[in-house]
């Protein structure tokens, strides 16, 4: 081994992390020398930066040069990134978008990322077939209608139409009017215009129009 070459792991400071969605975590920087001259910086995950700099300290890995560097860190990278995806998993099922956005922001590469999700894919781990159908039941019994469950799965990478039967595996008519009126029978509409405001809320939970306006005809000719 070339006693010249060394490494470091700066870690970043511990700090309130950001609450918006999709924000870029805290990275680690390896920084690699020669003989005391700067070589190269390289910019990794946390996770992955955390268990190198474990690694050098406990003298289990010791690259001599930048290949091996970049080879070591690469694997790192990989078991980091799997571990991640098992650890959100367990938890409960996302969609592969959602699951590559939160790798994208931790710091994995893209084409890293890929790779394993393809894994998880092939054994059944990550399924959008799956984590939609359980999405769209969950929303219809939260009393969303098919435009806002449509809108907010394409949100998450997924196109509804995708799903066997869809949608009349799932909604139809009859059991879309007898959830909106469920919906708007529990709500006291005094304004001016009670028909214009249960259409609005029935519209806004993605009903359709004509679902909206038989529920308020009906609510409106019992006041």
């Amino acid at each position: 081994m070339d006693e010249g070459f060394s490494v470091e792991v700066l870690l970043p400071r511990r700090r309130a992390r950001s609450s918006a969605i999709g924000a870029r975590r805290p990275r680690a920087t390896v920084v690699a020398r020669e003989s005391g001259e700067e070589l190269e910086r390289i910019e990794v995950p946390l996770a992955a930066g955390k268990s190198l700099d474990a690694k050098l300290e406990a003298g289990e890995v010791a690259p001599c040069d930048l290949d091996s560097l970049h080879d070591l860190v690469g694997r790192l990278e990989e078991r980091c990134c799997r571990s991640r995806l098992e650890a959100l998993i367990n938890r409960r099922d996302y969609s592969r978008r959602e699951l590559a956005d939160k790798l994208r922001a931790d710091g994995y590469p893209d084409e890293l990322a890929c790779n394993v999700l393809d894994r998880l894919e092939e054994v059944g781990l990550v399924s959008d077939a799956r984590y939609a159908d359980l999405f769209v039941r969950s929303k219809i019994a939260s009393g969303w209608g098919r435009r806002k469950v449509e809108a907010e799965l394409a949100r998450r990478g997924v196109e509804a139409r995708s799903l066997p039967g869809w949608p009349d595996a799932y909604f139809d008519e009859d059991s879309d009017f007898e959830r909106a009126l469920a919906i708007a029978g529990r709500r006291t509409f005094s304004g001016r215009d009670p028909y214009a405001s249960i259409v609005r809320l029935l519209a806004g939970r993605g009903f359709s129009f004509d679902v909206a306006r038989r529920v308020a005809e009906r609510l409106t000719s019992e006041q």
